[in-house]
């Protein structure tokens, strides 16, 4: 997957640090939240993984940022309102 944004040009060598940081905190933060039997905790996740998910969207495309703010807005206003609707 690495070679692959290096390739496109989507993400630098010296940012993959941060980006699979990111990733991997976001698993581990979606299990955590499976698991969770406190709902202020799982509240917190919730929102943890909202921040953990737009930090891959928006850090390998930070180039075309202007265009992807309405998109990020979106994005998050989606993530607040998803889980009242369940």
């Amino acid at each position: 997957m690495s070679a692959v944004l290096v390739q496109s040009g989507e993400i630098e060598v010296r940012e993959l640090r941060l980006f699979y940081a990111a990733y991997n905190l976001l698993l581990v933060v979606v299990v955590f939240a499976f698991y969770c039997n406190n709902m202020a905790l799982f509240w917190i996740l919730l929102e943890l993984t909202t921040i953990l998910s737009a930090v891959l969207i928006v850090y390998p495309e930070r180039q075309r940022k202007y265009r992807r703010r309405a998109e990020i807005r979106l994005y998050r206003f989606h993530c607040m309102i998803s889980p009242l609707s369940a």
